[in-house]
């Protein structure tokens, strides 16, 4: 199989777990793992992918939608056309719409620090400005630490046993609030699910951040993402997934720090 092949048998394949009995799929992803750039390519189509879906998740039709459809409502000439911005879905769609832009302008004109402005800054980071590129593509976590180690500053990364035994699609050095960040993508063998894990150097946050629980990650929704944040040694860290919460603590579970 060669990459091309590769691409066409991922790329259709929906967002969620990976049908790992289809042994085409199952060549594909091997394939994936020692690839760098069909690595890169299938966490960006990944992302995208799963991005779009859930998008689509969150958008709610008018609720008297089908039973328009089906019933073909017209307006009679009698009582002449409606103006189409008085329609009640529109008006509805309307009213959200200038919800949502005023809640937007207060939370992003409010002030944020410290750990909560890590985890929302993240999760618009992943969304909106990560080219889905990587500076050290790389299929093993060991080896990431190997070289974050060797670059300026020398990161010390860490990460749960259930994720440090993951497969990798590379790491991501970018700044945030002035001070370099690192961004690790793992996949999971079980579930197919790829988990974004962004960490800082703790020391350079304010004291009230510096001590985010070991033993306890804090787990909360930013955007589209269903978050963990917690410490390990010098870093604060951050994962981002699509998967259930219950499915992220898996990975990031206290017996595992």
């Amino acid at each position: 199989m060669n990459q091309n092949q590769a691409q066409l048998i991922l790329g259709a394949c929906p967002p969620g777990p990976w049908p790992h009995d289809d042994p085409q799929v199952a060549e594909a992803l091997r394939l994936a793992e020692s690839d760098p750039a069909l690595a890169r390519w299938l966490v960006e189509t990944r992302g995208f992918d799963t991005a779009v879906a859930a998008k689509l998740r969150v958008v709610a039709p008018p609720a008297d939608l089908r039973d328009a459809i089906f019933a073909g409502r017209r307006v009679t000439a009698a009582a002449g056309p409606r103006a189409f911005w008085r329609r009640p879905a529109l008006l509805a769609w309307a009213a959200l719409l200038v919800l949502l832009v005023g809640i937007s302008t207060v939370w992003l004109g409010s002030p944020r620090t410290g750990a909560a402005a890590f985890r929302q800054d993240v999760a618009r980071f992943l969304t909106e400005d990560w080219q889905h590129d990587f500076d050290f593509p790389e299929a093993s976590f060991p080896k990431i630490c190997e070289w974050a180690g060797r670059q300026p500053g020398s990161i010390e990364l860490r990460a749960p046993a259930q994720l440090a035994g993951s497969a990798t699609y590379g790491c991501k050095i970018f700044e945030w609030r002035g001070q370099k960040a690192t961004l690790v993508c793992f996949v999971t063998k079980a579930e197919g699910e790829v988990i974004h894990v962004v960490s800082v150097d703790r020391s350079n946050l304010p004291a009230a951040d510096r001590s985010v629980p070991s033993d306890a990650p804090q787990f909360a929704r930013a955007g589209e993402w269903n978050t963990a944040l917690w410490s390990q040694g010098p870093r604060m860290y951050v994962a981002l997934t699509t998967m259930n919460t219950e499915g992220l603590a898996r990975y990031v579970k206290p017996a595992a720090l």
